[in-house]
């Protein structure tokens, strides 16, 4: 049997990712797979996220030599760094595309007979699968799973209650009162950051640390600048600090005279640190009584300083109970608590996770361990009975004093020099010998007792429930990288090749001068050879197929897109003419695969909002046979799009909340009827995390430009870090833009705007730490009158000294859009418990309720018909409630209540905006606004003078460039950049309004395809569904480029112009051609209405539902393109292959379907 893989790799953190990336650097054919418990890469840096998370190894030495990184923004790096490193170095080759997440390995199985493992996983939804490989190796670390903690009373603690390494972002800390179990690596780094702003916060110390000053390394700019710039300088700092870590390895031996004066300098040193550091009150808390070094040591980050401060408490009374509200001590006094956080540690004596691993005659790991006397392993990496079985970072790898990094890349070159006679075919097993094994673990249990990790009387988490180390290594690490460069050949055994002779020296042929010395010495940053295939035996085919189709995936977004392999047919040399003087062309020939084969495609879109995290669902969901790569580019550093950008005061949502998600992720839990800003973002954020979206997002990335290959049939993407700048190139088939129209906030066009010395900001950037420093006791100015402003001014004028509302435009202001559902008068209001219980423990009801609000959506479009019954009454009851909110007031009554149809503006539901205004220390302003000055704003009065208004504060509620233009070139065919058509101007220099397809598309941009474009029903209700069936419809569009040899689709011109002739006539009948000014029409009061739908959202849905492929342009494989220009067409029969369908080619299908009862002749199985 051939199994699915050479290689399948538990893990993608620091281990698993770099035993990846050596092995696709080294074979770049190999069938590789990884399996990852979580979803994303990065492993204990992906897990621990609480604040102050870091490293507390040099950051220089805490990356792979063959992906140093010398702009490190710290010496010692935080935890979102780190992770950035490593998701970078996942995405440079491309890793994420052969890893499975959300997913662990529960089982292995070693077959002998065929030499080959059969690896059981088990999905975060509970789904079971199984691979094969020829090689199997775990990486799964070990500070990945956190202790558990139990207290009695706990399960009525009212209060939030996590774990550090699984901080939940979510529970605000700011003045509660928190306990913190531990006062470890984790509590030291979380403790002083949360201190400040938490109301209190008690300390239970379970034992004393020894913490130490943390070193001064050099760093700076001019630092920064040498490591990147000067040859070898960052090779040879990282070689120092590799000989400086290992300098420190004699002081945790016993009984030597070196080891034990360096040992009591540093004691001496971190004693009078600590002293120095620490009230004295708890000094017999933190001094330690054990030798330094008995346990992990932990580096000060401010720890020590933090006791000081009046809030926080330490304690080494331990918990006895949890009540209600309180934690209780073992002396009986109470401690309030809001917020239990237990950093106990990780389950680090749990080897390998729950994995079960079956080696030669069925032995479970587990047994061979006791077998031997206890967990260990040959150098930490091999074991006997279980051939081609590697771990990373198994039993006594890691080190009291070095870089994890350092370590498990010895392993890696160790298991690669192992494995190269597998994938050569020079064997088909290899296994550490049993003496190897045992005498490997005597030797290493001997030198531990020695060691003060044994003798140094504490106990740690290095100890196993015997009192075994299990955790550290005995030696100095340059002795480990020397046993790894020069493995002994003696002590492995080798099956079904030439004997251990032969593979011997082939091995050392092979990688003496590379893989053996500089793939892993100290700073070095290279390549190792590369061996063109992996060779294995031929597969056999059915002889159906004379063409192999590749499963190789394409690359990543940093790779040589010349790598690809594509299932395109090839061409043969034989060609044919034209007779018109466009030269030779090849002569069509079959394609050799059955009809409707899909191809690889690789996809890229634009933004992780909405429309972005939508795509990604339902992309995946789509793509059963994992041929699609599918890239997410952010430019934000989180998901969430609008929802994360704008967060000023009041910012919520006008659409019922239970009606603002995706149909695939209900959330019976919405807190309100409409939702805040910071509810939707965390339900987005939710979403992404319980349906593993968030591994193909590529955070603080822009698409800096877009150009169409014609040639290639592919967009050619130019990518920017907006965190270093830099720009690197991708490609894709595929380019989706899903950044949204309400994402390019702008300033107003007022002279003098950025003269102003006050506090001037925009809603759209708003900064929630500063807010008070903006609002509290000032004067404030308020510019505009939209969305933003009106839900903004309500929020904050109970706030200010004074508030000025200046604006142009009277607006609407309405009930909430479906105010049957909401409270009084259309008011928001909070669901009960009892509610929300009721939502969550009957599907079929909520379902109802969901239907009932989307039901009232769908009807408003009645009201937006000039002169309808609906349009008169809500004109009448939109009057009604603002006269009567304005109490009456002639001025503002005229300033406010418009003349326009209602809804010609976008309908502003404004709870509390009318009665804001009217209060005393609030003005509103409708005078002409001539300049902004370094005091305040000057306005023309009727009269034609001016007058100046002082503030402290200007508020920008302006909006947004509503054009459709992008904000970068995407370059269609014929040279033609999307900017200059959308962008175009009248004789009156006005923008004439975008036009494109179905609000999806746009003639002459092949495979680019957007949401929410021009003429989408942005003004009907909520655009989730929206956004939900115009992925459907491209989905559409995806299978046809994916499975009947076409290349590119564009909509044809004259279709788009028809469309659009159309959507201009009918507009004219709404409310939204009255004359008004509105983002609907670009701002204009007149003209083009570019950005509406013209009918219901019923009507958009019922468009959607099927492709009109008579009005696309198609293009084929086998297309001639000369000079950007196709002179010849592909045949557009190709898609028939072989004459065979899939079916017929593969098990399991029904090849008689047309008998099946029902089936008719327009019926499909």
């Amino acid at each position: 049997m051939e199994p699915q893989y050479d290689v399948v790799i538990a893990g993608s953190g620091a281990s698993g990712l770099g035993m990846a990336v050596r092995l696709l650097k080294q074979y770049p054919s190999i069938r590789l797979r990884l399996i990852e418990k979580a979803t994303g890469p990065g492993g204990t840096w992906f897990h621990n996220t609480y604040p102050g998370c870091g490293c507390d190894i040099p950051s220089h030495f805490y990356s792979y030599s063959f992906e140093p990184k010398g702009d490190w923004s710290k010496a010692f790096a935080l935890q979102p760094e780190i992770h950035e490193y490593f998701s970078g170095v996942a995405n440079k080759y491309n890793v994420p595309s052969i890893t499975t997440y959300s997913t662990a390995v529960s089982k292995a199985v070693w077959d002998e007979d065929q030499s080959i493992w059969t690896i059981h996983t088990k999905h975060n939804d509970g789904s079971e699968t199984e691979v094969t490989a020829r090689c199997f190796v775990s990486a799964v670390g070990g500070l990945t799973e956190p202790n558990d903690y139990k207290l009695p009373g706990l399960e009525t603690f009212q209060g939030d209650v996590f774990h550090s390494a699984r901080w939940n972002h979510y529970i605000s800390l700011t003045n509660k009162n928190i306990v913190v179990v531990g006062n470890g690596c984790s509590a030291s780094q979380f403790v002083p950051v949360i201190a400040p702003q938490v109301n209190s916060l008690t300390q239970v110390v379970r034992s004393a640390q020894w913490y130490m000053p943390q070193p001064k390394f050099p760093h700076g700019d001019v630092f920064k600048w040498i490591m990147m710039n000067v040859p070898w300088a960052l090779r040879g700092y990282r070689f120092f600090l590799f000989v400086l870590l290992d300098l420190q390895f004699s002081m945790f031996m016993l009984g030597n005279w070196w080891g034990e004066k360096l040992r009591n300098r540093v004691t001496q040193d971190t004693l009078k640190h600590m002293r120095d550091h620490t009230p004295e009150k708890y000094h017999d808390i933190v001094l330690p009584n054990y030798l330094i070094g008995c346990k992990r040591r932990v580096l000060d980050s401010g720890y020590l300083d933090s006791l000081h401060r009046e809030n926080v408490e330490l304690t080494n009374k331990r918990l006895v109970k949890a009540t209600e509200k309180s934690m209780v001590l073992e002396d009986g006094s109470e401690v309030p608590c809001d917020v239990l956080i237990v950093a106990n540690g990780f389950r680090v004596q749990e080897k390998l996770h729950g994995m079960k691993i079956y080696g030669k005659g069925g032995i479970e790991i587990q047994d061979h361990w006791n077998q031997i006397g206890g967990v260990g392993s040959y150098q930490g990496t091999l074991l006997s009975s279980f051939p081609n079985f590697f771990l990373i970072l198994g039993p006594n790898t890691a080190t009291g004093h070095h870089s994890v990094i350092f370590t498990s890349e010895c392993q890696i070159s160790l298991s690669l020099k192992l494995i190269h006679p597998i994938l050569s075919n020079y064997c088909t097993s290899v296994q550490v010998t049993p003496e190897a094994e045992i005498n490997d673990i005597q030797w290493l249990q001997r030198k531990l007792k020695r060691s003060v990790w044994l003798g140094g009387g504490c106990s740690s988490w290095y100890q196993d429930e015997k009192g075994r180390n299990t955790t550290l290594y005995p030696d100095p690490q340059w002795k480990y990288w020397v046993r790894s460069v020069v493995p002994q050949m003696r002590h492995f055994e080798f099956k079904g090749g030439e004997g251990k002779g032969g593979v011997g020296e082939m091995m050392w042929k092979v990688g003496k001068a590379w893989t053996g010395f500089w793939a892993i010495v100290p700073g070095a940053a290279g390549t190792p050879p590369t061996h063109p295939a992996v060779q294995r035996p031929r597969k056999s085919h059915s002889s159906i197929l004379t063409a192999t189709f590749s499963s190789k995936m394409p690359p990543g977004p940093y790779a040589d897109p010349s790598s690809t392999l594509d299932s395109d047919f090839e061409f043969i040399d034989r060609e044919v003419t034209d007779g018109n003087n466009h030269g030779s062309f090849p002569e069509y020939i079959i394609n050799e695969q059955p009809m409707f084969s899909p191809r690889p495609l690789r996809i890229i879109t634009l933004g992780a909002g909405a429309s972005g995290l939508n795509m990604i669902y339902q992309l995946r969901k789509y793509d059963t046979e994992n041929l699609i790569t599918h890239i997410v580019y952010e430019k934000n550093h989180d998901i969430g799009g609008t929802w994360l950008e704008n967060r000023y005061p009041g910012c919520a949502c006008d659409i019922p909340s239970h009606a603002y998600q995706f149909s695939w992720a209900p959330n019976p839990d919405w807190t309100s009827y409409y939702p805040g800003a910071v509810e939707i973002y965390e339900y987005f954020k939710r979403v992404a995390v319980e349906h593993d979206l968030l591994r193909y997002v590529q955070l603080n990335h822009k698409v800096a430009g877009a150009e169409w290959n014609e040639e290639e049939r592919r967009w050619e993407i130019e990518v920017e870090d907006t965190t270093t700048g830099e720009r690197v190139s991708d490609w894709c088939d595929v380019f989706i833009n899903g950044s949204g129209v309400l994402n390019n906030w702008k300033w107003p066009a007022i002279e003098g705007l950025k003269s102003f010395k006050g506090n001037m900001t925009h809603t759209a950037t708003w900064d929630t730490k500063r807010e008070a420093e903006f609002l509290d006791g000032k004067n404030v100015a308020v510019i505009g009158n939209g969305s933003s402003a009106v839900q903004l001014v309500p929020s904050i004028q109970p706030r200010v000294e004074t508030l000025s509302h200046f604006f142009r435009t009277p607006c609407w202001i309405t009930a909430g859009y479906a105010p049957q559902h909401a409270g009084p008068d259309g008011a928001n209001f909070q669901y009960s418990v009892e509610q929300k219980a009721k939502f969550r423990e009957n599907p079929e009801e909520y379902l109802k309720y969901r239907k009932e609000i989307e039901g009232e959506l769908c009807q408003r479009f009645k009201f937006a018909i000039k002169d309808s019954p609906e349009q008169r009454e809500a004109r009448e009851f939109s009057e009604k409630e603002m006269k009567t909110k304005l109490k009456g007031d002639p001025r503002l009554t005229e300033l406010l209540i418009p003349t326009f149809a209602v809804g010609c503006r976008r309908p502003t539901p404004g709870n509390g905006f009318l009665e804001a205004i009217v209060q005393e220390n609030t003005i509103v302003i409708n005078n002409p606004i001539v300049r902004v000055t370094e005091r305040g704003i000057v306005t023309r009065t009727p009269e034609g003078g001016e007058e100046e208004h002082v503030f402290d504060t200007i508020i920008c509620a302006t909006g947004f460039d509503v054009s459709f233009s992008p904000r970068f070139p995407i370059i269609g065919q014929h040279n033609t950049d999307l900017r200059s058509i959308w962008g175009l101007k009248n004789a009156q220099g006005e923008d004439t309004g975008a036009e494109g397809y179905l609000s999806l598309a746009v003639p002459n941009f092949p495979n680019y395809f957007f949401f929410m474009g021009p003429a989408s029903p942005v003004a009907h209700g909520s655009l989730l569904p929206c956004i939900e069936h115009v992925s459907h419809y491209l989905l559409k569009l995806i299978k046809r480029l994916q499975t009947e040899n076409i290349r590119s689709l564009s909509p044809q011109q004259d279709a788009t112009d028809d469309f659009n002739a159309h959507a201009q006539l009918f507009l004219k009948r709404t409310a939204w051609a009255t004359h008004c000014r509105s983002w609907f029409k670009n701002g204009r009061k007149n003209g083009p209405i570019s950005a509406l739908w013209p009918g219901s959202r019923i009507h958009y849905f019922e468009c959607l539902a099927n492709v009109r492929w008579e009005d696309w342009e198609m293009g084929y494989a086998g297309d001639v393109v000369r000079d950007g220009k196709v002179v010849k067409r592909g045949n557009r029969f190709g898609v028939l292959g072989n004459g065979f369908v899939r079916r017929e080619v593969e098990e399991g299908h029904d090849l008689t379907w047309y008998l099946n009862p029902g089936y008719d002749d327009v019926g499909t199985d």
